[in-house]
């Protein structure tokens, strides 16, 4: 199944997906909650109630009429707080403004309001509030610290930050502070330094934006092979105009929660991640790797790219 979003009304929530293709046209659906299955349906929809406070992670399964399973889903991520409501003091009755969009911050990570336009997502970051994230984040054995940014939603998310960020620790070469941007899509590990020695990298704000791929500059042979896994499409943009970023010093992590299908659970190893250009041609990721203990594939990038998914088992001739 893909494309699975959801909506939420209070405590109700709505799953919708688009449906999965068999010979058989026998297709049934299996819903997951955090790890377990709590439904099942012949339809491309379910609603269902969550919780207040709670967190919950969606997934789904297609399922043939042989019991054949597909791959998961991408994940939903859904994160409810309580919150408690301002005492209201009898007064007179005055304008009531436009509330702000309000930064959490907890223990280093935040949690941000978002724009969202076109099935886009849009998140604005202030220095402020980075630099509050920064000073209750604690310091690790290298002495240095990481903040967390969680965006929720949609299909494309941009996070816009202050380009001081990454230029006031530009005289600090032993120590890197790193910023987390969390999406559905993935979770992207930025360093401070990531523009040292780029050229052209001046202004005010610094863009990254993460979004699913369009796949129709990848050759037949690649898109075969990479099927319905997810493909990133991660680039940066500098007060609005798109940057080559290219820095072999300062690589980004990426992290892509992966469901396994059983086949691919029997040759972990040949779970890969393919880099691909504007060109369409394409190239493996050296430390591309699935790790079971995290449900996550890890990777490193040097430049923005596309990057997919893939397996590619070879069988081993005795």
């Amino acid at each position: 199944p893909n494309r699975l979003r959801y909506t939420i009304d209070n405590t109700t929530i709505n799953l919708i997906w688009e449906a999965s293709q068999d010979d058989s046209g026998n297709v049934s659906y299996d819903i997951y909650h955090n790890e377990r299955i709590i439904a099942s349906t012949d339809s491309t929809r379910y609603q269902g109630r969550v919780s207040i406070p709670s967190t919950n992670r969606y997934y789904v399964i297609a399922r043939d009429a042989a019991g054949n399973e597909s791959r998961a889903s991408n994940i939903i991520s859904v994160v409810l707080r309580k919150t408690t409501p301002r005492p209201i003091t009898p007064s007179v009755p005055t304008p009531t403004p436009t509330p702000a969009p309000e930064s959490k911050i907890i223990n280093g990570g935040f949690d941000i309001d978002t724009e969202i336009s076109n099935n886009k997502s849009k998140s604005r970051v202030d220095l402020k509030d980075i630099n509050e994230a920064f000073n209750q984040a604690e310091t690790d054995e290298s002495n240095s610290r990481k903040i967390s940014i969680s965006v929720k939603r949609i299909e494309s998310y941009s996070v816009e930050l202050p380009m001081s960020v990454f230029t006031k620790g530009s005289n600090k070469k032993d120590i890197t502070d790193r910023i987390e941007i969390i999406t559905e899509l993935a979770t992207i590990n930025v360093p401070t330094d990531m523009f040292d020695g780029v050229k052209n990298a001046n202004g005010k704000t610094v863009t990254i934006t993460t979004e699913q791929a369009d796949q129709s500059k990848i050759d037949d042979e690649w898109k075969e092979l990479i099927g319905d896994r997810p493909i990133l499409d991660i680039s940066v943009t500098i007060d609005g105009k798109k940057v080559v970023w290219e820095n072999e010093e300062s690589p980004i992590i990426i992290s892509v929660d992966y469901h396994p299908t059983k086949e691919e659970q029997e040759h972990l190893e040949s779970i890969v991640v393919y880099e691909i250009d504007d060109e369409g041609k394409v190239k493996i990721v050296t430390d591309g790797s699935y790790d079971p203990d995290t449900g996550k594939v890890t990777f490193s990038i040097t430049r923005f790219n596309r990057y997919a998914i893939a397996y590619n088992y070879v069988e081993s001739e005795d």
